[in-house]
């Protein structure tokens, strides 16, 4: 055997060796840019907040029992001056859930009687006004906020907006605007009293119409994500068992994305 021959032998296991280790190094590299790529492409779960106000307790309304049973922290908006007022806001209270007063305000198209009894109206006199708020704040003893119920009319007048807000004041509660009205006042002129505030953004069941209502929730999912926090507002009544059915079958998409559902004061003060 020559000099030649034996340098063939050597050669050929340590090139077979290197273009082994070649491969090996090509394959890793390219998993680890899989890898990376898997990772910036998959949406990574964030941290953001949005409260579901559920909007008229206070009358044994369809869809209550439902909305217990969620298991979520919903803040409850219960009308004042109902025959299931008080009764409701004790058995939420006992619950744990967070209460604010659904207060009835003038609308400009609505049934007067859709109102309801001790509604706020322009044409009472601002004591009148704050007889009427003052009552309210009485009944429901565990809000810790006050919400327009209807209200389009109401929420553009001044009287009516300076009596919820020196009310809202005087009791240290917060205000929300279900924003019934493009031309409310109510959020910044409590802002401007310094009172803590926040307004809807999305109605989720203006449609009773399940997959409605679910679209309404991804709405309000995404004005979350765009902004750290959003409020939606839904209701009991006719709507409720499709709103609570709906919330209950979008509570594992919303757990996916990282969405928090905290109670409405928690939204506000964060």
């Amino acid at each position: 055997m020559n000099q030649r021959t034996i340098i063939l032998i050597v050669r050929r296991p340590i090139l077979a060796i290197t273009a082994l280790i070649t491969v090996f190094l090509i394959f890793v590299g390219f998993v680890r840019i899989v890898g990376h790529l898997n990772h910036t492409m998959t949406p990574q779960p964030v941290n953001v907040k949005i409260a579901i106000v559920i909007d008229d307790f206070g009358i044994n309304n369809p869809g209550t029992q439902q909305m217990l049973e969620l298991g979520i922290p919903i803040t409850a908006a219960i009308m004042p001056n109902l025959l299931y007022s008080q009764k409701e806001a004790e058995l939420l209270h006992n619950l744990g859930y967070e209460i604010i007063i659904h207060m009835p305000i003038e609308s400009k198209n609505g049934r007067p009687e859709w109102l309801g009894p001790g509604a706020l109206t322009t044409n009472l006199s601002p004591q009148e006004l704050r007889t009427r708020l003052d009552h309210s704040v009485e009944q429901i003893t565990y809000a810790v906020g006050i919400s327009n119920h209807m209200g389009s009319k109401g929420t553009e007048n001044p009287k009516i907006v300076e009596a919820i807000v020196e009310t809202a004041k005087e009791h240290n509660l917060i205000i929300l605007d279900s924003r019934t009205s493009e031309s409310t006042i109510l959020a910044q002129e409590a802002k401007k009293a310094g009172v803590i505030s926040g307004t809807r953004d999305v109605f989720l069941d203006n449609s009773a119409d399940l997959n409605s209502i679910k679209k309404q929730i991804r709405l309000l999912i995404a004005k979350a994500k765009t902004s750290g926090k959003a409020i939606g507002i839904g209701h009991v009544g006719p709507q409720g068992p499709n709103t609570a059915r709906a919330i209950r079958e979008m509570l594992p998409e919303m757990s996916a994305q990282g969405i928090q559902v905290v109670p409405l004061s928690e939204l506000l003060h964060s």
